[in-house]
């Protein structure tokens, strides 16, 4: 199957799923924070039937902008899309961690992009992160992103949709998007919100999600998270804090254990 109908029955699934009914850019009013429950053993596996799911997640970033909705930009005014991710050679073997390295955070094994082969680029955290994705592991291994250090990218390729010999941009929490100007802010440190259902188990390996669709980091299959009332998407998704990963953000809903 090609490349371009793959992604297509990918973002079926997704939005057979209800992940565009009522917008992926919807937003609620914050609330206040709960506890942290302790950390869990990493007991994760690998991707399995929810891939499609996840990959078309990948797809649909921005898809607000592009459906028109409010501050929509002018790629979905025009019909037009541009590029979401930009392709780069790795300057040196990139060691990716599945989530933002800090105190607190547990089980934070990834994978190594070795020097030569090829990672897409989606945001730099700060002056020494950035979020990549592997798109080798993408149909077969999770996680397929996660965070790198920036000092370790090369140049751009020509993918198609960019030139080769460029460097990382240096825009901070700022990504590639549907927007008029090209980019739009990642909300990397989500605002809490109170929570309903304490150490929920997910059963499957999921990405945290920002409302944009952006990826903050992830979660996997067997980790315990706090569950809260704030939803999106028609509750497609809804917000999480990850104890393991010292973060909040939006999972499928799909993947928790009832």
């Amino acid at each position: 199957m090609g490349k371009l109908a793959w992604v297509a029955c990918a973002a079926a699934v997704l939005i057979a799923g209800g992940a565009i009914a009522g917008g992926l850019g919807d937003r609620e009013v914050p609330g206040t924070a709960s506890a942290a429950s302790g950390p869990v053993a990493d007991t994760s596996v690998t991707a399995g039937g929810d891939v499609a799911s996840e990959l078309a997640a990948d797809d649909l970033l921005d898809v607000d902008a592009r459906l028109g909705s409010a501050g929509g930009g002018a790629a979905a005014k025009s019909g037009t899309r541009k590029p979401l991710f930009q392709r780069f050679k790795a300057a040196s073997d990139c060691v990716v961690y599945a989530n933002y390295p800090k105190d607190g955070v547990v089980a934070n094994g990834g994978f190594t992009i070795a020097k030569d082969r090829t990672l897409n680029w989606r945001y730099n955290v700060d002056s020494t992160w950035s979020v990549v994705q592997d798109p080798n592991r993408a149909k077969e291994s999770y996680p397929w992103w996660g965070f790198t250090k920036t000092s370790c990218i090369g140049k751009s390729v020509n993918d198609g949709s960019f030139p080769a010999g460029q460097s990382v941009p240096t825009r901070i929490l700022r990504g590639r998007s549907q927007q008029a100007d090209g980019w739009r802010p990642v909300e990397f440190r989500l605002a809490a919100a109170p929570v309903v259902k304490k150490s929920q188990e997910l059963f499957h390996d999921a990405t945290l999600r920002d409302p944009a669709n952006f990826v903050i980091g992830n979660a996997k299959s067997g980790w315990h998270v706090d569950v809260t009332g704030r939803t999106r998407g028609g509750g497609h998704w809804v917000e999480v804090y990850v104890p393991n990963a010292q973060r909040w953000g939006y999972v499928e809903a799909s993947k928790l254990r009832k």
